[in-house]
């Protein structure tokens, strides 16, 4: 899904599902990175937290401008528990 806004930019969200393996729980905090230049990407919640075996969920979005250039472009998605870092990519296209 993506709408625009009054100030030339434009937004694209999406879901996040992040799975506990082999009994893990605790809280994880999502980072996100990359896109078009310049651009800002993040997920709410920032920490969620994990029950053993169970899925969490949170909204991921990425704000761009309008002008950006049409293309596929690629975002990465990084979990971190204590020393425990995991990370994933997901691409969305920008259409004109």
């Amino acid at each position: 899904m993506h709408w625009k806004n009054r100030v030339g930019m434009e937004v694209a969200v999406g879901l996040l599902e992040v799975q506990s393996l082999n009994g893990f729980s605790g809280g994880v905090k999502l980072t996100c990175s990359g896109g078009p230049s310049p651009s800002a990407c993040g997920a709410f919640p920032q920490t969620v937290q994990l029950r053993p075996n169970q899925l969490a969920i949170a909204i991921s979005g990425i704000l761009f401008p309008a002008s950006t250039t049409p293309g596929t472009y690629t975002l990465t998605f990084t979990g971190t528990s204590g020393s425990i870092v995991a990370s994933t990519t997901a691409q969305f296209t920008v259409k004109k």
